[in-house]
């Protein structure tokens, strides 16, 4: 009879479990960029935040190699280290410039591993990002105003001046030149 309370106990308890893990799964795929794709980095599962984000369909994803959404400014560089990374059983994050369909960018943070089988190879890898396109346009504005600020002002000295008798002036950028 103890077994059997045991065994009962333990059902219950990886019913629990599961139910969480569940819930996890479902914030994850609600709040996040997901992907699975084979071994070759050809996709074979997305979410549809995936979907919105790169405004690919999921039928013109499922079988297409990841880089479908690789946008050209990336450095090769960085995605030399992603698969040395994740074919070595690590994850790999990084900020990651793509593409959508209509060829815009997107930001994400991406991070992405590699799952592991019995034999303790790698079966297949799988990303999570969280997209950063809102955030990293601003960052990006803001540098854009202070480089236009930067480059509207003037250092005007009159000849054999001092420190004390020079003035910055604002001209507009296109007057200086």
């Amino acid at each position: 009879m103890k077994n059997i309370r045991l065994d009962l106990l333990g059902c219950l308890n990886a019913v629990a479990h599961s139910h969480i893990q569940r819930h996890i799964i479902s914030l994850i795929d609600q709040l996040c960029i997901v992907s699975e794709t084979d071994l070759k980095g050809v996709i074979t599962k997305v979410n549809d935040k995936f979907c919105d984000e790169s405004l690919y369909t999921r039928e013109e994803l499922i079988g297409q190699n990841h880089n479908i959404v690789r946008h050209p400014d990336m450095p090769k560089d960085a995605f030399k280290q992603l698969w040395q990374s994740i074919g070595n059983g690590k994850v790999f994050n990084a900020p990651v410039k793509n593409r959508r369909k209509d060829g815009t960018p997107y930001y994400v943070n991406a991070a992405i591993g590699p799952v592991i089988g019995v034999h303790g190879k790698p079966i297949k890898y799988v990303g999570i990002r969280y997209d950063l396109t809102q955030e990293t346009y601003e960052r990006l504005e803001a540098q854009g105003v202070v480089s236009a600020i930067n480059s509207s002002f003037a250092f005007a000295a009159p000849e054999n001046s001092t420190l004390s008798n020079c003035a910055i002036m604002n001209f507009p950028s296109s007057k200086l030149i």
